[in-house]
């Protein structure tokens, strides 16, 4: 058997470490949604309030009719909502990147099976941080690349008019998938590199030295990493469809297809950390 097929096959063989780093991202992203959500709930309730159902017309026509004396209560009472939601909202995005540099540590430890300490977790929030640059360096590349190849399926399809006509839908279904499927191969490509520099990252604790290596992994291993991240993106393709009815049951209840959304992604990331691990000939 192929080396790389019986790699993809041993990654469905869930241990209890699978079971264990998926629960910890379930707790970070179903946590900071509760309370984002919460707090978001508390301004919108506290602004109706607030305002008391009028428009932002009524608004206008109320300061440039009132005198000062009259508006300066509500005023003061507005300053202190706003004041109150801004610094609500950075305290919880500052929190929220706190907790996910702690997961993110508490994860990779636990896969390189060395201890977490007070030190090494500030560091993974400098490395968090430091991974906002090559982010958008990589968001910028991807999507001319991701417009580059969709003006091309899009002049394949329409290569001959008259069959385009005739299987017009056919024809954009097969134009959707495969932008879809660029566009995945991308996002796993930049999931593959974030993954690599946390890796790389546990053994040196040195960020641009660490973002860098992985770059030098990426080279390395490209000859398995492509194949690697066709299957991924495939496995996720065929999962997404297999969930198709299940999701279907649930169209009208929100909340309960973003619960099944984030278990099935969730779950996806638990195995594709895994499946790279073994990719690369690391033990897991």
């Amino acid at each position: 058997m192929n080396k790389h097929i019986k790699n993809y096959l041993d990654s469905f063989k869930f241990k209890k470490i699978f079971g264990q780093i998926f629960l910890v991202d379930f707790m970070f992203f179903s946590i900071t949604a509760i309370i984002f959500s919460v707090f978001s709930n508390y301004l919108q309730n506290r602004s109706m309030i607030l305002l008391g159902g009028k428009t932002a017309e009524d608004l206008q026509a109320i300061l440039s009719t009132s005198s000062p004396e009259a508006i300066l209560p509500f005023l003061t009472e507005l300053k202190s909502f706003l004041t109150f939601a801004v610094i609500g909202i950075i305290l919880l995005v500052v929190l929220a990147v706190l907790y996910f540099s702690f997961t993110r540590a508490l994860i990779w430890n636990h896969l390189r099976s060395k201890k977490l300490t007070r030190k090494t977790y500030w560091r993974w929030n400098l490395l968090n941080l430091s991974l906002i640059f090559p982010l958008l360096s990589y968001l910028f590349i991807a999507t001319i690349i991701s417009l580059i190849t969709g003006w091309i399926f899009s002049k394949l399809i329409t290569i001959s008019p008259t069959f385009y006509v005739v299987h017009t839908n056919s024809l954009e279904s097969v134009n959707l998938v495969l932008n879809n499927f660029v566009n995945l191969f991308l996002v796993f490509l930049f999931i593959t590199f974030l993954f690599l520099t946390y890796k790389s990252f546990m053994e040196k604790y040195r960020i641009w030295e660490s973002i860098g290596h992985s770059m030098t992994l990426i080279k390395k291993y490209w000859s398995r990493l492509w194949k690697f991240l066709l299957l991924s993106t495939l496995t996720i393709t065929v999962l997404t469809l297999v969930i198709i009815p299940l999701r279907n049951l649930f169209l009208s209840n929100t909340f309960i297809l973003t619960v099944i959304n984030l278990i099935v992604f969730l779950l996806f990331l638990a195995w594709f950390r895994i499946y790279l691990l073994k990719t690369i000939g690391e033990k897991v």
